[in-house]
């Protein structure tokens, strides 16, 4: 028996587990980043301070309407939401997934909290969730291929390892769609189901497995009613929020005095967004940047201003999230105070 007090086996592997994420997002930026480049940071940041204000504001409208984009996806998933909420949603799940190590967990958990604040249930959290991240993992996997036909169209030369993400990307996309549209509108496929609830409930009780049972089928229903109601909306917000956060990388360059060719900049943001599906750092940092870096290097462009570039990027969609997502999470929460107040 475990004396009280002292922390769980498994809490202390998390505790481990979190301390290594960290560590290895610092040691990939630290060292793998630059040898893959061959850019050194004092360089990296000189070349960065270059910019001007002018060219900052221009990224950052570039970048807020990606995740106002992004909002047509999460609307679409639970539709009685409003933009507004959907942003607080994607810059307060973002800051602590960015954060925190395998902060997804803990994203997802405030995410909850204020959808209840809201007045949604437990089944609309479960719907937007499922449908929200099917969604986003999909599109990651499937940037690779498109990169790919990208650069057969303009001529541009194929790497290797560029061709095998693609592929691998594009069959776990597949499959993640052929997983969800099952679990949506076959009912064969939820029937098979039925019996491991059952069996990993057994220890339960009855009631347990009934409870199971009927959120399963409850969510099930809220997915098919929101694929059917808002596919073109989610569609649209997930084709549009890849097509501004790829314009913002190609925008990066050009802020840095270095243009590239579209479909070159495209390929590169393709395998950063692919690689940041890996949990092994907070919010997949360090391995995105040095997987887009070296597609691009690959594909011919400056290391330097790659470096700086792709690092510029990440200072938008990475960083500036966090300090945007807890003010985010800050106004919800005096909000959320005074309405007690008020109503007591």
């Amino acid at each position: 028996m475990r004396p009280a007090g002292l922390p769980s086996g498994r809490t202390i592997w998390r505790a481990i587990a979190s301390v290594l994420s960290v560590a290895a997002a610092f040691g990939l930026l630290a060292v793998v980043f630059p040898a893959a480049t061959g850019a050194s940071w004092p360089v990296v940041f000189n070349r960065m301070l270059t910019l001007s204000g002018w060219q900052v504001v221009v990224l950052s409208v570039v970048w807020f309407s990606g995740l106002y984009a992004h909002t047509y996806v999460i609307t679409g998933a639970l539709p009685r939401l409003t933009h507004r909420q959907a942003l607080v949603l994607n810059f307060s799940g973002s800051a602590v997934s960015n954060l925190v190590p395998f902060g997804g967990a803990l994203g997802m958990g405030l995410n909850y909290t204020m959808l209840r604040s809201w007045g949604f249930s437990r089944t609309n959290f479960a719907v937007l969730t499922v449908l929200t991240n099917a969604c986003t993992v999909a599109v990651k996997l499937l940037l690779p291929i498109l990169a790919l036909g990208a650069l057969v169209l303009t001529g541009d030369l194929m790497s290797t390892r560029l061709l095998v993400a693609a592929i691998v990307g594009v069959t776990l996309a597949i499959v993640v769609v052929l997983i969800v549209g099952m679990a949506a509108v076959s009912s064969r496929f939820r029937n098979g189901l039925r019996r491991p609830v059952a069996t990993l409930g057994r220890g339960l009780g009855r009631r347990a497995v009934a409870a199971v049972r009927d959120a399963s089928v409850a969510v099930g229903a809220g997915i098919r009613t929101a694929i059917r109601s808002g596919w073109r909306r989610m569609t649209l917000g997930a084709i549009t929020y890849a097509i501004l956060q790829a314009l913002l990388l190609e925008l990066c360059f050009v802020s840095l005095g270095s243009p590239m060719n579209p479909a070159v900049v495209f390929a590169g943001y393709a395998m950063g967004r692919a690689l940041s599906v890996l949990p092994i750092t907070p919010g997949g940092v360090g391995v995105a940047e040095t997987g887009s870096a070296a597609v691009l290097i690959a594909l011919g462009a400056d290391p330097t201003v790659t470096a700086a570039a792709v690092l510029l990027n990440s200072a938008f969609t990475f960083l500036l999230e966090i300090p945007v997502g807890a003010a985010g999470t800050v106004a919800w929460w005096l909000g959320r105070e005074r309405g007690v107040a008020y109503g007591s």
